[in-house]
């Protein structure tokens, strides 16, 4: 018993160790320190550094009359409502390649009486056509420690030692601006522009080329986070409704890894947790090898007897108690001759009680069946007593010795 138990351990040996090192990384996941997720993704509740849910929660300071909605739809869908007034649009995204027919809406929506402020690296080659500019796009060396300095261009709001940051979050602007019908509100290093609007119909268009301006890392060093509400503040301060973009953050223009996503929500962490465990606890106690159920074997059964024994029952419908009688010895013999192992070609003394022995039937009863036997194969016509003592006769002796495989 103990070396089954020794050996069924050594089969499972390998399901032990591999459930081990699963404990032990979900235990070293789950309490290690969590590190800082540098992903820029602007989302309202993203509290990592490039994550904008400080600025999201403080739009209610900064316009205080307006309603907030955050909606993950394009701006085609989301600005559908052409009779909007007097509200704005804030797409802050790390991209925002808008297509043209979100492109016509914008502008039909800024020119109806409302304002739209975009933050990003790029706006895509539709608007960036109609509004004829260019950027410079950033360069993003994570190893350039240097420091940049934003100001505004307006000397009653400019600051006096300008904006501080990590130079590669900041160094995007606007190689080409329509000088014609654009503001420079905002400038970096040397005067480039980085923040400007125009004017379509009865509302403003606001572009800024540095979105990380409005994230959580850039809002609390320092005194950055004057620098972002200032630049909001060019809009109205009487909105009556504030749409926040998530669309072109989370939806089909930004990109992350999916097990990422699952470790950062903490309900979606906890299923996959659950799920690992789940695994284990199954290849620790139910993927252990367990012996197949071994079907119970019918007996091996000649084929030839089993095709006298059909023959015999179509003779017995045809009511040949004759035929039915041959058969049924017939079918006797070649069990005695297959199960027995004795020759049956000489049905006499010596072979009845060769038959009693192997049989452990009595020797009388075996003479009485032989008799029979002998005396049906030598009769022209059998009655139906006869034929029912034989069946009785030869049923009985393979109830004796327990070897009919029926």
């Amino acid at each position: 018993m103990l070396t089954n138990h020794l050996v069924e351990l050594k089969e499972y040996r390998f399901y032990i160790i591999i459930g081990i090192l699963l404990v032990l990384y979900i235990l070293l996941t789950i309490f290690k320190p969590k590190q800082t997720d540098w992903t820029v993704t602007l989302e309202k509740k993203d509290k990592n550094p490039y994550g904008a849910y400080i600025l999201y929660h403080q739009l209610r300071d900064i316009f205080p009359d307006a309603k907030i909605y955050a909606d993950q739809l394009p701006v085609y869908n989301q600005l559908s409502d052409t009779t909007l007034q007097h509200t704005a649009y804030l797409l802050i995204a790390p991209e925002a390649a808008l297509h043209k027919e979100d492109v016509n809406r914008l502008l039909s929506y800024v020119a109806s009486g409302n304002e739209a402020f975009i933050a990003s690296y790029t706006i895509g080659r539709v608007l960036s056509d109609t509004l004829h500019l260019d950027m410079s796009g950033p360069v993003h060396d994570i190893f350039r420690k240097d420091s940049a300095v934003i100001n505004f261009n307006d000397p009653l709001i400019r600051s006096d030692s300008g904006y501080y940051f990590r130079k590669f979050t900041l160094d995007n602007y606007f190689t080409k601006i329509d000088t014609a019908h654009t503001e420079v509100l905002g400038i970096m290093d040397k005067g480039k522009p980085d923040f400007i609007r125009m004017k379509f119909g009865k509302g403003y268009l606001y572009v800024h080329a540095a979105p990380l301006c409005f994230s959580n890392y850039f809002m609390l060093f320092k005194n950055n986070d004057q620098y972002t509400a200032t630049a909001l503040s060019y809009l109205p301060r009487n909105m009556k409704t504030i749409y926040w973009d998530e669309y072109y953050k989370s939806g089909p223009e930004y990109s992350g890894n999916v097990m990422s996503y699952f470790l950062n929500h903490l309900y979606l962490k906890w299923a996959w947790w659950i799920a690992v465990l789940t695994i284990l606890v199954y290849l620790l106690f139910e993927s252990k090898r367990r012996q197949r159920v071994i079907p119970e074997s019918d007996f091996k059964r000649n084929t030839s007897l089993d095709f006298v024994k059909t023959v015999g029952e179509v003779y017995f419908n045809k009511r040949d108690n004759k035929n039915i009688a041959e058969k049924k010895i017939t079918y006797f013999l070649e069990f005695i001759r297959s199960h027995l192992y004795l020759p049956t070609h000489t049905l006499n003394a010596e072979f009845i009680s060769a038959l009693a022995a192997k049989s452990e039937v009595p020797e009388d009863e075996v003479k009485k069946l032989i008799d029979l036997i002998i005396r049906v194969r030598t009769s022209q016509a059998l009655s139906n007593e006869i034929l029912v003592e034989l069946n009785n006769d030869i049923e009985y002796f393979y109830k004796k010795t327990n070897e009919y495989g029926k």
